[in-house]
C-alpha cells in the first residue's frame, strides 16, 4: 500500500512532463502545417479571410464587460431564486442553475454548487436527482482538468440502473475521461492504446443501445479521430455537429471551437480561423471566461506567422484561465507559450536589426536616432523579462525532472528491498507451518502487521535524498524558542513529513492523509502545531518552505 503511494507521489510529480512529450510527439504538427502555409500560393488570400473574422472578433471582446455584466446578473436572479426557494425539490433546481450559471465563470464555485445540489438530493431521498448532481458535478472536474476526481465521481453512479437521457449523458462522460486521460497516457495515441480501447467499447455501447442518429455517436466519433490525430476524419464529423446544435448554447460554441480545431489539423487554416472566431464570440457572448479557443487560435496565429496576435490571444487565453480557477488550462496555455516566445523573439530581433538600419542611414537626424533608441531600449527590456519568466520556468522544470528521476529511483530501490523481505516471510511463514509451529508462525505475522513504522522510515529516507538538508531548514522558519535542542537531520517528525509532502507538491489534505495513513485530524493538527511554532504568517510560511530547493547529487 505504501509503495503504491510514493508511486502516486512521483507520478504527480513527472505528470506535466509527460504530458509535454504527448503533445509535442504525437499531437498537431505545428511546424509542418507552418511550412505548408509558408509555401502555399494562397497564403496572401488565407490571412486577408483570417483578418476579417477576426477583425469582428476583436470588436466583441473590446464588449466584454458589457456581456459579462449580463451573466453577472443572472448569477444575482440565481442567488435571489436561491434564497427564496421552498422544498428540496425547489432549492435543488436553484442550485443545479447556479450550478450551471458558474460553470462558465467560476470552477470552484460552480463545484460548490454542484455538490450542494447533491447533497439536497440526497436529503430529499431523490436519487434521480442526485444521479444529475452528480453527473453535472462529473462533467465539471473533467473541464477542470480533474479527471481522476471525476472518475471517482461517476464511479458512484451505478450505470446499469440508468436508461434514457441520463444513461446517454453517463456514457458521454465515461468517454470524454478517457479522451483526456488519453493525452497523458504513457501509452500514446494509439488504435491499439488502452485509452482508444475504453473509448471504442463505450461508443459500441451507445451505439448498441441508441439509435444510430444520436448525437453523441458523432460527437465520439469525432473525438476519437482526433484522438488518434485523423483530423480529416475528425474534422468530417465535427462540421456534422455544428448544425445539430441550438444557435447561443454552449455547446453550440464548443462544437464551433472544435470544427476550427480539427480543420486546423487538416490543414485547412481559413476555415479554421472562420470556425474558431465564431467559437470564441459565442463564448464572450455567453458571458464565459471559460473558452479554449483563445488558446487554439493563438496556435493558429503563431502557425501563420502573425506573432503578434498570437502573443495578444494567449495573454487573454491565460488570463481567462486564472480568473477561472483551472489550473489545467493555465497549463494547457503554458504549453505553446515557448513557441509563442521563440516566434516573438524572432519578431523582435528583426524588428530590431530595422531599427538598427534605420539609425545608420539617419545618423545624421539627432532625434530619429533617439526614437529609434528609445524603441530598441523597450524592446530590449521585454525581451529580458518574457527570457526571465522562461528561465525560471526552465529551472523549475529541470528540478521538477530531477526530483521525479530521484522519487522513482528510491521507490524501485525501496520495492526490491520489500520483495525481498516479503519472500523471506513467506519462507519462515511456510517453513513454521510445514513443521507444525504454529504459534510461532503467528507471531511472524503480527509482526508484520505492526512494522508500519518501517513504511514512515522509508518515506523519510525518499525525502531526505531529494532534500538533505530539509530538517535544518525546516527547523530555521521556526522561533529560535520553538526549536528543539537536538535535532535529528536523518529523521522526519509526523508533522515534518505532512509538509515535506506539501513542497513535493502534494497540498491537499485528502492526498496527505491517502499518502501517509494519518487522519484529517491528524493533518490539521500538525499544521497547527507547526503554525504556532513560526513568525511567519501561513501563506508566508509556505512561500518560504518552497524556497527549501532540491539538492541534486552527482
Amino acid at each position: 500500500m505504501f509503495i503504491k503511494r510514493l508511486l502516486f507521489i512521483g507520478i504527480m510529480l513527472c505528470l506535466s512532463l509527460s504530458m509535454s512529450a504527448q503533445t509535442n510527439g504525437k499531437g498537431m504538427d505545428y511546424k509542418g502545417l507552418s511550412q505548408t502555409f509558408t509555401r502555399s500560393k494562397d497564403k496572401n488570400e488565407i490571412w486577408s479571410s483570417t483578418k476579417m473574422c477576426l477583425d469582428k472578433l476583436n470588436a466583441i471582446i473590446a464588449d466584454t464587460a458589457k456581456y459579462n455584466a449580463v451573466k453577472q446578473n443572472c448569477i444575482n436572479s440565481g442567488i435571489e431564486r436561491l434564497q427564496q426557494a421552498k422544498g428540496h425539490r425547489e432549492r435543488f433546481n436553484a442550485l443545479m442553475n447556479l450550478q450551471h450559471e458558474y460553470s462558465l465563470v467560476n470552477f470552484d464555485k460552480s463545484l460548490a454548487y454542484a455538490l450542494a445540489a447533491k447533497a439536497e438530493a440526497h436529503k430529499a431521498g431523490d436519487v434521480c436527482l442526485a444521479v444529475e448532481a452528480t453527473l453535472a458535478e462529473t462533467a465539471l472536474l473533467v473541464k477542470g482538468g480533474f479527471f481522476r476526481e471525476a472518475d471517482n465521481a461517476i464511479g458512484t453512479i451505478n450505470g446499469a440502473s440508468l436508461q434514457g437521457e441520463a444513461l446517454l449523458r453517463y456514457y458521454e462522460l465515461k468517454f470524454d475521461i478517457e479522451f483526456e486521460n488519453g493525452f497523458v497516457s504513457p501509452y500514446g495515441r494509439r488504435p491499439d492504446g488502452i485509452h482508444s480501447a475504453k473509448m471504442m467499447s463505450i461508443y459500441n455501447k451507445v451505439k448498441h443501445e441508441f439509435p444510430d442518429s444520436t448525437y453523441q455517436l458523432t460527437r465520439m466519433l469525432m473525438e476519437y479521430n482526433f484522438h488518434l490525430c485523423r483530423y480529416h476524419e475528425a474534422a468530417r464529423y465535427a462540421l456534422q455537429l455544428v448544425p445539430q446544435c441550438q444557435k447561443g448554447s454552449e455547446e453550440y460554441a464548443y462544437q464551433l471551437g472544435n470544427a476550427g480545431f480539427t480543420l486546423m489539423g487538416a490543414g485547412n487554416l481559413a476555415d479554421a480561423a472562420r470556425y474558431m472566431a465564431l467559437s470564441a464570440e459565442e463564448q464572450i457572448r455567453l458571458g464565459s471566461i471559460e473558452y479554449p479557443v483563445m488558446r487554439k487560435l493563438a496556435e493558429l496565429m503563431s502557425v501563420i506567422g502573425h506573432n503578434e496576435e498570437a502573443y495578444r490571444y494567449s495573454v487573454i487565453a491565460m488570463h481567462n484561465a486564472k480568473q477561472y480557477g483551472s489550473m489545467y488550462r493555465v497549463y494547457e496555455v503554458s504549453q505553446f507559450y515557448p513557441t509563442i516566445h521563440d516566434n516573438m523573439y524572432q519578431t523582435i530581433k528583426r524588428q530590431h536589426d530595422v531599427l538598427i538600419a534605420v539609425a545608420f542611414v539617419l545618423a545624421v537626424a539627432v532625434i530619429a536616432l533617439c526614437v529609434c533608441f528609445v524603441v530598441i531600449r523597450r524592446k530590449n527590456n521585454s525581451l529580458h523579462q518574457r527570457n526571465q519568466t522562461i528561465a525560471h520556468i526552465n529551472a523549475q522544470l529541470n528540478e521538477a525532472n530531477d526530483i521525479k528521476i530521484a522519487v522513482f529511483g528510491n521507490v524501485i530501490s525501496d520495492a526490491a528491498a520489500r520483495r525481498q523481505r516479503d519472500a523471506e516471510f513467506f519462507k519462515n511463514v511456510s517453513r513454521r507451518l510445514t513443521i507444525g509451529d504454529y504459534q510461532d508462525a503467528k507471531d511472524i505475522i503480527l509482526k508484520r502487521q505492526n512494522s508500519g513504522k518501517k513504511e514512515y522510515e522509508m518515506i523519510d529516507r525518499v525525502i531526505l535524498s531529494i532534500f538533505p538538508q530539509f530538517v535544518e531548514q525546516f527547523y530555521g522558519l521556526f522561533r529560535a524558542d520553538s526549536r528543539p535542542a537536538n535535532i535529528e537531520a536523518n529523521h522526519l517528525t509526523p508533522e515534518m513529513r505532512v509538509f515535506a509532502l506539501i513542497r513535493l507538491g502534494i497540498s491537499s489534505n485528502n492526498e496527505l492523509m491517502s499518502s501517509l495513513n494519518y487522519s484529517l485530524n491528524t493533518i490539521k493538527h500538525y499544521k497547527t502545531v507547526v503554525f504556532s511554532s513560526t513568525d511567519y504568517t501561513n501563506e508566508e510560511f509556505y512561500q518560504h518552505l518552497k524556497d527549501i530547493h532540491y539538492l541534486k547529487r552527482d
